[in-house]
C-alpha cells in the first residue's frame, strides 16, 4: 500500500510494539544453545559409488549471448542495442510512457480496468456542483475504474485505475472534477483526462530497460519518435566540424 492508504493514529505506539517484538524474537533465538550433532565414528570405509563422479570433468565454455542482446544504458534514460545488425538508440521515457498509454487505452476502451481501493479514504472537500457532477456521471466513472462517494462537504475517492498508482489523489481528484464540470462531457474526454495523468519515468535500470525492449521488438522501429538508428551519416555528423570565417579578423 502506498503512504496514503495506511495511516494510525498512534504511530510511536505501533513502531514500539513492533521493535519490542523484533528484539524478543532476537532474544530468544541468541539465548537458545547452539547443539552441535552427534558423530558417531564409523570403522567402515567402504564406499558405494564410483569414484568416476570425483574426476575431472571437461569444462563446456558456455555460450555468450547474441549480439542482439547487447544493451547499454546510457544517463539511465536512453539504451544503446543492437537490432538487425544495425545500432539502435532508444529513448526509455517515451516507450514506457506509450507502452502504459497504450495499456491503459485499451483497457478504458474495453472497460476493464485493474482498480485499486483505497484502504484509508480521505474527504475532499468540494462544492455542490462538483458533488452533484459525480453523481450524475456515476456511471462513467465507473467504466474508467472510478469510484468516488459524495460526503456532506467534500468527496472520497474509494477506487482509481491501477497504473496512476504514482498520481496523488488530489490531484487525480482535481483534473477529474474539470472534465466532470465542463460543458461537454463524455467518456472520451474521461478516458483523455486519465491518459494525460500518466507520469513520466525518468530513470531506469537494467532489468527495467530489458523489459522494456522486450515489449517492442515487434514494433517497426524505423518509424518510431522513440528511436533512432545510429547509421555511419548520423555517427559522422556528431563529429563532424565546420570551420567559420569571420571577415572582420
Amino acid at each position: 500500500p502506498t503512504k496514503h492508504e495506511v495511516r494510525f493514529r498512534e504511530a510511536r505506539l505501533i513502531h514500539g510494539l513492533i521493535t519490542r517484538i523484533i528484539r524478543d524474537c532476537l532474544t530468544e533465538q541468541t539465548a537458545a544453545p547452539v547443539r552441535s550433532p552427534d558423530i558417531k565414528q564409523n570403522t567402515s570405509y567402504n564406499v558405494a559409488e564410483t569414484t568416476s563422479h570425483y574426476e575431472p570433468q571437461t569444462l563446456i565454455p558456455s555460450a555468450s549471448p547474441p549480439a542482439s542482446n547487447a544493451l547499454h544504458i546510457l544517463s539511465g534514460a536512453y539504451a544503446l542495442t543492437i537490432k538487425a545488425d544495425q545500432n539502435w538508440l532508444i529513448d526509455l521515457s517515451r516507450v514506457d510512457q506509450q507502452l502504459r498509454q497504450q495499456q491503459l487505452s485499451q483497457s478504458l476502451e474495453n472497460q476493464t480496468v485493474t482498480g485499486r481501493p483505497v484502504l484509508v479514504p480521505i474527504d475532499f472537500p468540494a462544492s455542490d456542483e462538483q458533488r452533484q457532477a459525480v453523481l450524475e456521471h456515476e456511471d462513467l466513472l465507473i467504466a474508467c475504474g472510478l469510484k468516488m462517494l459524495t460526503t456532506t462537504q467534500g468527496i472520497q475517492i474509494r477506487q482509481f485505475p491501477a497504473l496512476l498508482g504514482a498520481v496523488p489523489l488530489r490531484d487525480l481528484l482535481a483534473q477529474v472534477l474539470v472534465a466532470l464540470t465542463s460543458s461537454s462531457v463524455d467518456l472520451t474526454g474521461l478516458q483523455q483526462t486519465l491518459l494525460n495523468l500518466l507520469p513520466t519515468h525518468t530513470l531506469f535500470n537494467q532489468q527495467q530497460a530489458e523489459t522494456l525492449l522486450k515489449q517492442i521488438q515487434d514494433h517497426c522501429w524505423q518509424d518510431a519518435e522513440w528511436a533512432r538508428q545510429l547509421d555511419k551519416s548520423v555517427l559522422a555528423d556528431l563529429f563532424s566540424t565546420q570551420i567559420y570565417y569571420n571577415p572582420r579578423r
